[in-house]
């Protein structure tokens, strides 16, 4: 392996991850893993120890003997502490419903142990009279996915009263955002932040040279960390006041009564629209 390595536009060699574990041990008050540096900010070595142990994260930490500080990422699973696990993400997202793609996301060998114990996600959820709490990620009908449409034609809408030089649904050979500003920054439009995103996915974009900055425009949920420095997460909401000073006042109405409209439905439905 290289003295030194540039990761997400960072350099990184033996040297700082060590000192970069450790500040992150000393954070988490405890040993930390793989997961838990991609989500506070410390993907990049994550990547690093991975690259360094061939693929293993505990094995490239074994390397720079720093046993002390780092734990696999293996969990001995039960139903209490999934459970648990369930509450706290629950409580995190402040709200009733819980996506497949949030537990994938936050706790993939969790979700691996419910499937391969209990059939699936959602017989989990029934089995322990949960079922109003998970949300089927299953296609909804045209009715539902419409309101992912219609918050990109919104989208649409303020993004060209606010940013020069748009362009949206253009195809770059085998990639296509659905919103361009500027020529180089690349906007992917979508009702909820807590959409899940792999770092392939990622990479098709933000790999290419015309892509400098990939933004997540959301319309609904908070900002949090997606354990992938690259996409940079927007609130619509974080464009109202400017909307409202160029007159457009109703164009903030319309995105509010899409929000209220997507909530209610999915309050009837009892189940999770994201898009």
């Amino acid at each position: 392996m290289q003295d030194y390595v540039e990761i997400n536009n960072t350099i990184y060699s033996d040297e700082i991850v060590v000192r970069k574990i450790k500040e992150a041990f000393t954070l988490y008050g405890n040993k930390v893993y793989s997961s838990w540096l991609h989500e506070n900010g410390f993907g990049g070595v994550a990547i690093y120890l991975t690259r360094k142990g061939g693929g293993s994260f505990i094995k490239g930490a074994n390397q720079l003997e720093l046993n002390e500080y780092v734990i696999s990422r293996y969990i001995d699973w039960t139903d209490e502490l999934v459970l648990e696990k369930i509450n706290e993400m629950l409580k995190e997202k402040g709200q009733v419903l819980i996506s497949a793609d949030f537990v994938t996301y936050k706790l993939t060998g969790m979700r691996d142990w419910i499937i391969k114990t209990h059939g699936g996600l959602k017989e989990f959820f029934v089995k322990y009279n949960m079922e109003d709490k998970f949300a089927n990620m299953k296609h909804l009908g045209k009715e539902l996915w419409s309101y992912g449409l219609q918050f990109e034609e919104l989208a649409k809408e303020a993004i060209e009263l606010l940013f020069n030089e748009v362009s949206y649904n253009k195809w770059i050979d085998n990639v296509r955002p659905d919103f361009i500003i500027n020529e180089d920054i690349w906007i992917d439009a979508r009702l909820s932040s807590f959409v899940y995103f792999t770092d392939d996915t990622v990479k098709k974009y933000t790999a290419r040279k015309e892509c400098r900055e990939l933004w997540l425009l959301y319309l609904r949920d908070h900002k949090f960390n997606h354990g992938n420095e690259d996409i940079k997460l927007i609130s619509i909401e974080e464009w109202y006041n400017s909307l409202i000073k160029l007159g457009r006042a109703d164009l903030v109405e319309k995105f509010d009564d899409l929000r209220d409209t997507v909530y209610e439905k999915e309050k009837t439905e009892g189940k999770r629209i994201n898009k």
